[in-house]
């Protein structure tokens, strides 16, 4: 995998971070009495995980734009999602110059350290802001998310080897 990824094949990890952000406002649409899509950030991980693998179309600047995206779809006050986005992106990113990619466990606590800033900033936006929030929601979404990392990092690293042979057998 040291030879440059298609353009298409890096535009997965774009448009699963915009898929997810759509879903997660059908999905609260559509389940307003279960609430499940409080639990979780799928978003989060997904820009963790694509960052911290080197895809080209992650950056800071894509970041920013994705987050006001999700801050006009979800109605929370412009650019806290950005500034959630970016504060997960740069711990990516420099998670990845150390080089931390040698051990999954490491790698996880590290995103909890992400998600922990993410969302203190954005409490911290919400609070500045007068805007009505509920701390325990919050609470079960920074643990819910953390717990399903694992679980979408090995769906996605499955998703990808399955990719890469099928470009290799092509």
């Amino acid at each position: 995998m040291n030879k440059r990824k298609k353009d298409y094949y890096e535009l997965l990890g774009i448009t699963l971070v915009l898929l997810s952000i759509w879903s997660s406002t059908i999905l609260a649409q559509f389940s307003s009495n279960l609430n499940l899509y409080k639990f979780s950030n799928i978003t989060y991980v997904l820009i963790y995980f694509f960052t911290f693998h080197n895809y080209k179309y992650f950056s800071f600047a894509s970041m920013f734009v994705i987050g006001l995206i999700s801050d006009s779809i979800s109605g929370i006050p412009f650019g806290t999602s950005s500034l959630a986005y970016i504060a997960i992106y740069k711990i990516a990113v420099f998670q990845e110059t150390i080089k931390l990619r040698t051990n999954f466990f490491a790698e996880w606590i590290a995103l909890g350290m992400a998600l922990f800033i993410a969302y203190t900033v954005i409490l911290i936006v919400l609070y500045q802001s007068a805007a009505t929030f509920e701390l325990q929601v919050y609470i079960y979404n920074f643990i819910g998310t953390f717990i399903l990392y694992p679980f979408i990092w090995l769906a996605l690293k499955l998703l990808l080897i399955k990719l890469s042979d099928r470009k290799v057998n092509d």
